[in-house]
């Protein structure tokens, strides 16, 4: 995994059009606490709104947030939002693709659960997010962290709880869909059914974001945000900031 710097623009701006895929948390946005105060970087929302103007240029936004949350917090017209890692993709004032249906009643039951045995460890913030639930502990101190994963643990394995599995994240446990679908599926899918011909470009900074990256590993610039032994990733920066200035330089090129 490399530094990625403003030279490998050159490789990036030879190409057809560009198929920009964006995680939200710690890559568009800090990392924060408190995850209801997560916010755009400064001046990133100016630049992404003209970069999707230019017809060479396609953007969609993926994250674990909710889609209605997610779609709130960038609030940029005329991009593709994904949201739950995938499951909901939402394009032109309509839905391109929802998976887990059927599981939103098995996650509201898991949240109830959660909300009760979780209401007296300080710190925690539970994250309904309709296709799956988030337990945040960023703000909980460390003697409590086994406890939360055996209370996941044991909810997950439930005999009416059992068709969802527990991951991990940064400063993040969640309850999702057990089914055949990630990051990676999401981003492959919406690639291929959008914009075939152009070179997908993939930045962020977690876990499920790996499984993007390995899915277009041999066909698209993967770039962490963040340097991790062992990333699938070609690249990396290492700060949010350095997203923004990316996009900043990508806009410059792009532009007039």
């Amino acid at each position: 995994m490399n530094l990625f710097s403003i030279k490998n623009l050159s490789k990036i701006g030879g190409t057809k059009g560009l198929f920009l895929f964006l995680d939200f948390d710690g890559t568009l946005s800090p990392l924060v606490s408190d995850p209801t105060q997560a916010v755009l970087l400064p001046g990133l929302k100016r630049t992404l709104t003209k970069l999707a103007t230019y017809s060479t240029v396609r953007i969609m936004i993926i994250s674990g947030r909710s889609l209605a949350d997610l779609r709130k917090r960038v609030g940029i017209p005329g991009l593709i939002y994904a949201g739950n890692h995938g499951c909901e993709i939402f394009f032109k004032k309509r839905y391109l693709l929802r998976k887990g249906e059927k599981y939103k009643p098995i996650i509201r039951q898991a949240t109830a659960l959660l909300k009760k045995q979780l209401a007296q460890i300080p710190g925690v913030i539970i994250e309904p997010k309709g296709f799956s639930v988030a337990v945040h502990f960023r703000k909980t101190p460390k003697e409590y962290l086994s406890e939360i994963k055996m209370i996941l643990c044991s909810i997950a394995q439930q005999e009416s709880i059992n068709k969802v599995m527990l991951t991990a994240g940064k400063k993040i446990f969640e309850l999702r869909p057990h089914q055949d679908w990630n990051k990676g599926k999401a981003v492959l899918w919406a690639w291929k059914k959008l914009a075939p011909e152009y070179l997908p470009v993939y930045l962020g900074d977690d876990v499920t974001d790996e499984d993007a990256f390995r899915a277009l590993k041999k066909s698209g610039v993967t770039i962490r945000v963040g340097k991790k032994k062992n990333s699938a990733a070609q690249y990396y920066v290492l700060k949010p900031k350095n997203v923004a200035e990316f996009f900043k330089r990508l806009n410059q090129r792009k532009g007039p």
